[in-house]
């Protein structure tokens, strides 16, 4: 009967775990070797306000769970002693936290490479996708790099109506000058 429910819950884990792995747009994995029960559980609040899930797991049961998932790649990141930091939100930024987060806290934790999409990204990988900027700001850049060109564009086009303008205005003050009417004007 112990075998049973100890199949069952793993059953159970395995399902929970697939569901992790397919819903994330990027799954770090991170050796935690050595950091104490207090800072794991720091690191893991820090983690919670940021919506980053940070998840102890089973060699045997991720392989599983990343295979039904679609995501075989994940075993690559996933090797000993391995938590694996889920995100569901902007890659980058969730790559960023986890990064800082071992420097800053000097804890041991070390960096095993990430799951991006079906892609499996390098600890240098990582380390650039975590120095790129947050996404709105790359957002308004790229916005503003699709302006710059049109507002010189409306800028040159507008160019001879705008020297037709200056040209009129000043025919018409110097036939003020001149002391005759201007055109649509009657005496």
């Amino acid at each position: 009967m112990a075998v049973a429910k100890l199949t069952e819950k793993k059953i159970k884990a395995v399902e929970q775990l697939q569901d992790r792995i397919g819903r994330c747009t990027i799954a770090v994995g991170v050796d935690f070797k050595g950091m104490t029960g207090g800072s794991m559980t720091a690191m893991r609040r820090a983690m919670r306000e940021k919506k980053i899930e940070v998840r102890v797991v089973k060699n045997t049961l991720t392989r599983i769970a990343a295979e039904k998932a679609g995501r075989p790649g994940l075993m690559k990141v996933v090797e000993l002693t391995t938590a694996v930091v889920f995100s569901y939100g902007d890659p980058a930024e969730a790559a960023k936290v986890v990064c800082e987060y071992g420097q800053a806290e000097k804890t041991p934790l070390v960096l095993r490479g990430a799951l991006l999409g079906s892609r499996v990204l390098s600890i240098d990988e990582l380390r650039a996708l975590a120095a790129l900027p947050p996404r709105p700001l790359l957002i308004a850049h790229l916005l503003g790099q699709i302006q710059s060109p049109l507002v010189r564009l409306v800028s040159v086009l507008s160019g001879p109506s705008r020297g037709l303008v200056t040209v009129l205005q000043r025919h018409a003050e110097q036939l003020q000058k001149q002391g005759a009417a201007p055109a649509g004007q009657v005496s």
